[in-house]
């Protein structure tokens, strides 16, 4: 028995997509990984080269900028799914469009100028 026999049946709305727009889709989704990507890859070292003289230079400094990078990546994917999944096509576009918004409101473009070198005894106070 599966689990799909006793499921409702759901049927998706008609769209109508000429061939032109369905040819299109592969190269949308190709050019959107690699576009983000490359801005993953070209922010990424931007921001662990300007914080690696702040924090003491240590190797552990970019491991620990490679770990939160790649988690930040995975939980957009997250992001991504679920408001697809939860939102129609012009609603996650919405609400997209207002957390960047938001979040460009926000986003702190240099490192605070509080932050000092890490202390020499490895200790915080």
């Amino acid at each position: 028995m599966s689990l799909f026999e006793n499921a409702p049946d759901r049927t998706l709305p008609e769209v109508s997509c000429s061939a032109d727009d369905t040819r299109l889709l592969p190269v949308l989704s190709v050019a959107t990984l690699f576009v983000s990507a490359l801005l993953l890859f070209l922010i990424q070292p931007m921001f662990a080269k300007m914080v690696l003289p702040k924090l003491g230079g240590a190797p552990s400094v970019w491991s620990v900028a490679m770990v939160f990078f790649q988690a930040v990546l995975l939980a957009g994917y997250a992001y991504a799914h679920l408001l697809g999944r939860l939102f129609g096509p012009q609603r996650a576009g919405l609400v997209h469009l207002l957390l960047l918004v938001v979040t460009a409101m926000t986003l702190p473009i240099a490192i605070a100028p509080n932050w000092g070198a890490p202390p020499a005894d490895g200790t915080a106070l």
